[in-house]
């Protein structure tokens, strides 16, 4: 990692628990491997959002009465008694697949779900019928159709009524995080959603690192981002302006995580990579790291992502490095959107 393992740590009890839970997973899968499940007999929890709920219902209209499919449990209730699932990634001889890669925070079944979806187009066994938002229904032997649609990235766009900290925090030249979030149970960390921009198109392959810790200063555990968005559309796919979401979930956190520093890497070679640096508030960080949260300094409150996406930024009043960024008059404005969508002028 070009210096990082020398610099940071990765917890043995994580790398541990996160096997464990792939070896029980693929356990379930070896079980499940050839057999139908009745529709009520699976566990899920439902998409909540009524647009997502809509296309779940809208998709699933679209297989034939009698035909056979696999379904994530998530979606079984759906599904009704139109026919007795596979439960994917299972698949077995269905002829539909209906897969929802937003389904879970957890890094392995993310990292499962893409694995999966993307052997099955790539392989040329099955085709895309329609996918939007993180949801795909795909069709055995639809030849030709093995692209997913721009759409279907949309789970990872930022939308205008998601509400968010301000922060500017600048990575070279081409790459901006522009705000964050977070959620804390007690007074530990569990959950941080960041929100990022291509300022221009880039080239090369860039990654995303979080270093988190009890508190700044101490040794920190380094996490590779292995989000959604680091796999199905990683920063050399962003278009220009549009804002996407990277979240850390529950599982990335160890207990007594208070504080999350970002930093980004440039792959240069097949075993290198540079650091870029970091500028946040007008303050240059040398060693390209930025704070993003530190529950010790907490930030005020949030606000909608639509009330200051757009704008350019300058420092209120506050001091030191991570200081939080208000929002100014436009002026030289740039092309920012959400969920796909330009936002409009003020």
């Amino acid at each position: 990692m070009g210096g990082m393992g020398e610099r940071y740590r990765l917890t043995g009890g994580k790398i541990v628990a996160r096997v464990a839970r792939c070896l029980a997973l693929l356990g379930l899968a070896a079980i499940l491997a050839g057999c139908k499940l009745p529709a009520v007999s699976a566990p899920g929890q439902l998409p909540t959002d009524p647009a997502r709920q809509r296309l779940v219902s809208d998709l699933v209209r679209r297989i034939p009465e009698g035909g056979s499919v696999s379904i994530q449990p998530n979606l079984l209730s759906y599904l009704g008694t139109k026919s007795s699932p596979y439960l994917f990634p299972v698949t077995g001889d269905a002829e539909y697949v209906l897969a929802d890669v937003a389904a879970s925070p957890d890094p392995i079944v993310i990292k499962g779900l893409y694995l999966k979806v993307r052997e099955l187009l790539d392989s040329g066994q099955y085709g895309v019928v329609e996918a939007s938002d993180g949801l795909a229904l795909l069709q055995k032997g639809l030849a030709g159709q093995r692209g997913l649609p721009n759409g279907f990235y949309d789970f990872l766009r930022a939308r205008p009524n998601e509400e968010a900290f301000p922060l500017q925090a600048r990575f070279g030249d081409d790459l901006e995080m522009v705000a964050y979030d977070y959620r804390t149970s007690g007074e530990d960390l569990v959950n941080l959603t960041t929100f990022w921009r291509a300022v221009r198109p880039l080239e090369g392959d860039y990654r995303l690192v979080f270093l988190l810790a009890p508190i700044l200063g101490l040794q920190p555990d380094a996490y590779e981002d292995g989000s959604p968005a680091s796999l199905w559309y990683p920063p050399k796919e962003w278009q220009s302006g549009e804002v996407i979401k990277v979240e850390l979930a529950p599982a990335v956190f160890s207990r007594g995580t208070r504080t999350v520093q970002a930093s980004v890497y440039r792959q240069t070679g097949p075993n290198s990579r540079v650091a870029l640096s970091g500028v946040i508030s007008g303050e240059a960080n040398p060693d390209g790291v930025v704070r993003v949260v530190d529950l010790a300094n907490p930030r005020s409150e949030k606000v909608p992502l639509s009330s200051f996406l757009g704008l350019p930024f300058e420092a209120a009043p506050a001091s030191g490095a991570g200081a939080l960024l208000a929002p100014a008059r436009r002026s030289n404005p740039v092309a920012f959107s959400l969920c796909g969508k330009p936002l409009d002028d003020a």
